[in-house]
């Protein structure tokens, strides 16, 4: 066999052999990789038990090879210490996954039904939260969240015990949020399909709209953000010097060509008898709307900002 003969055939597996050394490089990296987020995972339910946290499940395990990293927990609950609130949350299954490329993006989907359980010295609230799909997305950077977004599809609250809610069910909730550099969260909100619990309305306003809201959209902004998150408990935020605050509009949409105020709250609420699958037009659609009232600029030449005022 001539010399040219042998060097064709290694030329063809070349290209096999590097293929194969990717795949075992690869497997190395996500094995090892995932026994550092599991880790991570364990270490964090440690760091919370003994902050005083009562954290249980049924297991804890990680998949999704070989494209992504898939933590799963089996019949997670959490329960805060009474000086964070004394609140608790049961699950039957919680995965979190990322792109094996990305670790700063993770997707939480829960499974199954949530009970939530709030004490309170009147009346303990016990709800039971049903979704068919519902996901949290959260991106960090240099250990610090920068973005968060939520999707939830067909919210059921029902009331085991305690008050009853005033929101029964939400066909659609869709909020996104950016954390910015002075951990103040902006968040925008949209819900459709609001049906609050019978009486909580006005009756003439029932009466004329039904207890349904068909959209409602929200920007608003919190401060004190990473005080919320660490210690889970509103008394504790507070004292933080957190606050909820309506925004004309998100950050991200502010530049010298956008509208100088926008609406902050939008309440949108059809008569009964209207389609809800053939809405009317904007301009015709029966609705109750919240929004600033702005005071327009003195002049071009001295330009200064609008005053917004929520009316009561």
């Amino acid at each position: 066999m001539s010399q040219s003969s042998r060097t064709s055939r290694l030329g063809l597996y070349i290209p096999f052999a590097l293929a194969g050394l990717v795949i075992v490089l690869h497997a190395a990296y996500w094995f090892f990789v995932s026994g550092q987020i599991r880790a991570g995972a364990e270490s964090w339910i440690e760091e919370q038990r003994e902050a005083g946290y009562t954290i249980v499940h049924e297991g804890l395990g990680v998949g999704g090879y070989p494209f992504r990293f898939t933590v799963r927990l089996d019949q997670p609950g959490i329960e805060a210490p009474l000086q964070d609130g004394g609140w608790s949350v049961d699950l039957e299954r919680l995965a979190g996954s990322a792109q094996f490329y990305n670790l700063n993006h993770w997707v939480l989907t829960p499974v199954g039904p949530a009970i939530v359980e709030v004490p309170d010295t009147s009346e303990p609230l016990r709800l039971r939260l049903e979704t068919e799909a519902a996901r949290l997305s959260i991106r960090s950077s240099g250990g610090a969240t920068t973005r968060l977004g939520a999707s939830l599809t067909a919210l059921d609250i029902v009331s085991e015990s305690g008050p009853r809610p005033s929101v029964q069910r939400i066909d659609q909730l869709d909020v996104s949020g950016l954390v910015t550099d002075e951990d103040v969260l902006f968040a925008a909100l949209m819900g459709e399909g609001i049906v609050l619990a019978e009486g909580e309305l006005d009756p003439e306003i029932s009466g004329t709209f039904g207890e349904t809201i068909d959209r409602v959209q929200l920007n608003a902004s919190m401060s004190a953000f990473g005080a919320l998150i660490q210690s889970g408990d509103p008394a504790n935020w507070r004292q933080a010097g957190g606050a909820i605050n309506i925004e004309p509009r998100p950050p991200a949409s502010r530049s010298p060509k956008s509208p100088r105020c926008w609406p902050s709250v939008i309440v949108w609420m059809k008569f009964p008898t209207i389609s809800p699958k053939r809405p009317p037009p904007a301009s015709n659609r029966p609705s109750t709307t919240w929004s600033p009232r702005c005071r327009a600029l003195p002049s071009k030449s001295s330009p200064g900002p609008a005053t917004c005022s929520v009316p009561p």
